[in-house]
């Protein structure tokens, strides 16, 4: 019973539906509140059983392929239809002639090629047509039937021309886009007819040279032709426009009348081109101006006569190499200037004069060497500060003066050799971000400062970075100099975990701040914590500090440390210098017999001394021992080779003399192959070619390399 009691239910409920006009189609997943909701479906034609009072058809993702007259049933209040990314390749006449009302229609995503003449015949009432991502090749007639049409997008097809008749109808469009095209040619009078168009995106097409165009409407606000590979500026832009887009073209300069009727722009675009040259006073006519964008262009300079108006100011990645002094007037509204990627060598206290409203300045990646007295002075309302990436060599005493709102300083990359004259934090109370990530030789002195001297607090300071700046301790002055730090990062250095750091263990377990960007601090000293993080050592894990604890100086043959221990003999300087000792990589002179004594010409060869690196202490002190061991093995064999020459000597003149034709007749040869004749036989075998006599033998020196041993004449 119960099982039929659902039953009829739901066919009471399809009874209702049916009645009340809220029949579904049965492929469809809903029809509820006026829309009909059929997309993903696999449908490869339009159903034809939608509720008569629906208003939105969904038919996205289907497989529609063509649409006729007879697509769809007459649908009198239908308002809006989607068929995106369907499969449709032809619209045939009058395939919406049922729709009267209808205003949204959106075919983009399909594989349109030809929309037939009249195609759109009967929604005269349509308002927005898409049809981007198709591939359509002409305009040609398509929107002689859409008179009320306000917004159109025909971007991504293969258009290549805009006729004079191809816009003649919608004369009511505000919005026109038709970019990614493959347009080439466009009718001087083809927007002549659009009385009310305000937006106009033309960018992406290969346009090079468009003619003098005329435009009918008085309000439009914003032409876009970017990546038109254009030549040129183009002219006759309405005086109306506000945002003019010329960005990644071929322009290579600005002539002084390029913008003289535009006299509403607020935003020029000139970004990514060739641009060497912009002509003196080229933006005075501009009096509403208040962005330039001139990123990666080629000038030298910054455009001279700016308008007082101009907010905002982009020239990175040009070829600058110096801000002219006085350069902005004293009425400039500057607030926003980056030259980042320049070739600036130098700024001084006049480059910014005038500028008493710059809020943000970027100098990022130049070549700045000196931060000069007063470089910022008369900057009150400045609060982000970027130097970062320079080779900064000095920071003079007051470079930072009078900068009362600063709150972010940017000082990263900034080389390892810079000075710091003057703790330059107290001249910015407002400051609540210091960046000096791999800067070692700021970092170093920032760090020492705070050691050395009394600090005021500054409570406003939250994040401070001093990631891989080389350092090796830090001094606990920094909990009472910034109170109010959330972010400390202190990744990246090489620090040695004496009791110097003991307190930053205490300090990490116990706060709430940050101490890590990428990786957590751990210890690089000495070996026995080596990778240990800081924060898990305890209290008496940190080793006292001594002298060997002491990191090796970069360059051991430059510097002389104070402990015995870790001083390098002239062997080790020679070898660690590079240079050659005893020889070098010369094979060296063999001990020679001079009237019966071994004359050594040159010191027998030590093994050899890394030339870079020569690691821990631990490791030259065993070098050194094993260096020990070898030289007293090798005065061993030196004083056998002194026994052996000094018995040659005790052998008669009357033996000698026996010995002389024997000897001449049989010399050896002088080069002879190496490791034969080395070493003196004492039991007359045959040596190097030579038979010695049985009994006192002659003995001989080690033969150099190329030399015939020495002989003592006969008497």
């Amino acid at each position: 019973m119960a099982t039929c009691y659902w039953v009829l239910l739901a066919i009471w409920s399809c009874l209702a539906n049916l009645r009340s006009g809220e029949a579904c189609p049965t492929r469809c997943i809903s029809c509820s509140q006026g829309v009909a909701e059929c997309s993903q479906r696999s449908l490869v034609a339009p159903p034809r059983d939608f509720p008569e009072d629906v208003r939105t058809i969904n038919l996205d993702g289907n497989h529609l392929r063509v649409l006729g007259r007879r697509s769809f049933q007459s649908l009198t209040q239908l308002e809006v239809l989607r068929m995106k990314g369907n499969k449709l390749r032809a619209i045939k006449r009058s395939s919406f002639k049922d729709f009267p009302n209808l205003m949204t229609l959106d075919l983009s995503n399909n594989h349109l090629v030809v929309i037939e003449l009249r195609g759109l015949e009967g929604i005269e009432k349509l308002r927005t047509l898409s049809l981007q991502h198709n591939k359509l090749r002409s305009m040609a007639q398509l929107l002689d039937t859409t008179p009320n049409l306000y917004q159109l997008n025909v971007g991504f097809n293969s258009i290549n021309a805009i006729g004079k008749n191809d816009l003649k109808t919608p004369t009511r469009l505000h919005y026109l886009d038709l970019r990614h095209n493959l347009i080439t040619n466009i009718h001087p009078q083809a927007f002549a007819h659009l009385k009310q168009l305000r937006y106009l995106f033309l960018n992406n097409n290969p346009l090079v040279s468009p003619p003098p165009m005329t435009f009918g409407s008085n309000v439009l606000q914003l032409i876009d032709l970017s990546n038109c590979k254009l030549m040129h500026v183009p002219h006759t832009m309405p005086a109306s426009i506000t945002e003019f887009r010329l960005s990644d073209n071929n322009i290579m300069q600005i002539n002084d009348k390029d913008f003289t009727n535009i006299t509403h722009l607020r935003l020029l675009a000139l970004n990514d081109n060739e641009l060497h040259f912009v002509a003196n006073n080229a933006f005075t006519n501009l009096p509403h101006l208040a962005e330039i964008w001139l990123r990666n262009n080629k000038l030298v300079y910054i455009p001279r006569g700016l308008p007082d108006n101009l907010h905002k100011l982009y020239m990175d990645s040009n070829r600058i190499q110096e801000i002219e002094d006085a350069l902005f007037s004293n009425k400039s509204q500057l607030n926003y200037l980056t030259v980042e990627n320049n070739k600036i060598r130098r700024i001084s206290n006049k480059t910014f004069s005038g500028l008493s409203l710059l809020k943000s300045i970027n100098l990022r990646g130049n070549l700045i060497q000196t931060i000069e007295t007063g470089t910022f002075n008369n900057l009150d309302n400045l609060t982000t500060l970027s130097l970062s990436d320079n080779p900064l060599q000095k920071v003079q005493k007051g470079a930072f003066q009078a900068l009362p709102n600063l709150t972010h300083l940017h000082l990263s990359m900034c080389g390892e050799r810079t000075s710091l004259e003057q703790n330059f934090l107290p001249e910015m109370p407002k400051l609540q971000l210091l960046s000096l990530m791999n800067s070692p030789g700021l970092a170093k002195a920032f760090v020492q400062q705070l050691a050395d001297l009394p600090q005021k607090p500054l409570p406003h300071l939250k994040e401070l970075d001093l990631t891989y700046s080389d350092l090796t301790t830090l001094t606990a002055n920094i909990r009472e100099v910034f109170p109010q730090l959330q972010t400390l990062a202190l990744d990246g250095n090489s620090w040695s975990c004496d009791q110097r750091l003991a307190w930053l263990q205490e300090w990490m377990t116990t706060s709430d701040i940050h101490f890590w960007k990428y990786e957590e601090v751990m210890c690089e000293r000495p070996d026995t914590l080596k990778g240990r993080l800081v924060k898990n050592l305890h209290h008496n894990e940190f080793s006292e500090l001594t002298t060997a604890q002491e990191p090796p100086p970069a360059n051991p043959h430059l510097q002389n440390s104070p402990s015995a221990s870790s001083k390098l003999d002239s062997e080790e300087v020679a070898a660690a210098s590079g240079q050659k000792f005893f020889g070098g990589n010369e094979t060296p002179k063999q001990p020679e017999v001079v009237n019966g004594t071994v004359s050594l010409s040159q010191p027998p060869t030590t093994a050899s001394v890394p030339t870079t690196g020569l690691g821990s202490l631990r490791k030259k002190r065993k070098y050194r021992q094993n260096e020990g061991t070898r030289r007293k093995q090798r005065g061993k064999k030196d004083k056998e080779v002194t026994d052996i020459t000094s018995s040659t000597t005790s052998v008669t003149t009357t033996e000698r003399n026996q010995d002389t034709s024997t000897y001449l007749d049989k010399e050896p040869s002088q080069k002879n192959p190496r490791g034969t004749g080395n070493k003196p036989d004492r039991k007359g075998r045959k040596i190097s070619g030579m038979m010695q006599p049985s009994g006192k033998s002659k003995k001989k020196g080690k033969t150099g390399k190329g030399k015939q041993p020495q002989q003592e004449e006969a008497t």
